[in-house]
């Protein structure tokens, strides 16, 4: 899904999602939510707009926006991936152009889009202010960028991204909301604004759609063992039935190209 990669990387990414693609492909957490009604808000208005869905996954952004009226770009790293968007779109009867692509280092000439957007894929890239970079060559002057992903609480940070990568080897790291902010100011936008949601997740519903008992046993030692201040900002509880929750909180974020 992911872009910005070393080779060693890219192979791990494209090995995870090539074999995980179908599972992503019914996942009804990707299909829809609030943090894909937020991002399609925070596009707008997209009839008749150009947009980059960067790291598509499975489509579900793509599609969402094409049936908003937009003309999109679904760029991914992974061939398994960009065949469930086709199949995706094909159902739906949305018109999407599949782009094979490092989203870091897109085949497009520049200022190509009036909008780019990425959902629940920025956590992958190794190098976020690379991507960055990259949107910013090929979004037009006063297009937007509009990111979506897992955001811890700084005091949970070290432990949410152990938990992720102890499930998927793929994960690189889940930005802070003022590590978005941050980061979307340096690599030259304006007019940066950052929302956050949250909503409480069992383990069995963290791991959705791949179950994998080795992730959850590791994710149970991490929480049981995790300091209180990562306890408190990660809301860490025993439900009634003894599954470990916890809050995970997601961001979105919206930037302007001056």
């Amino acid at each position: 899904m992911t872009g910005g990669e070393d080779g060693g990387r890219s192979e791990a990414v494209r090995d995870y999602f090539s074999r995980h693609a179908a599972d992503y492909a019914r996942s009804e957490s990707h299909r829809g939510g609030r943090d894909l009604d937020m991002l399609a808000g925070a596009a707008e208005p997209l009839a008749g707009a150009e947009v980059l869905d960067a790291a598509t996954g499975t489509g579900f952004t793509a599609v969402a926006l094409a049936r908003r009226g937009a003309r999109v770009t679904a760029a991914d790293i992974t061939p398994a991936m960009l065949e469930e968007t086709a199949r995706l779109a094909e159902r739906e009867g949305v018109a999407v152009h599949l782009l094979l692509a490092d989203v870091a280092r897109l085949p497009v000439p520049a200022a190509s889009f009036d909008r780019v957007v990425s959902r629940r894929a920025a956590h992958h890239f190794p190098d976020v202010e690379a991507a960055l970079a990259e949107w910013r060559r090929v979004v037009r002057p006063g297009g937007t960028v509009v990111v979506a992903d897992m955001s811890p609480p700084p005091a949970a940070a070290a432990l949410l991204n152990a938990m992720e990568r102890a499930r998927d080897a793929s994960h690189r790291w889940a930005l802070t909301p003022d590590q978005w902010r941050t980061a979307l100011v340096a690599a030259g936008y304006d007019g940066v604004a950052v929302a956050t949601w949250s909503e409480r997740l069992t383990l069995g519903r963290w791991l959705y759609p791949v179950a994998d008992e080795a992730a959850r046993r590791v994710a149970e030692d991490l929480l049981a063992g995790a300091a209180p201040a990562e306890a408190l900002a990660l809301g860490r509880r025993r439900e009634a039935d003894g599954e470990w929750s916890f809050v995970k909180q997601r961001v979105v974020a919206r930037a302007r190209r001056p």
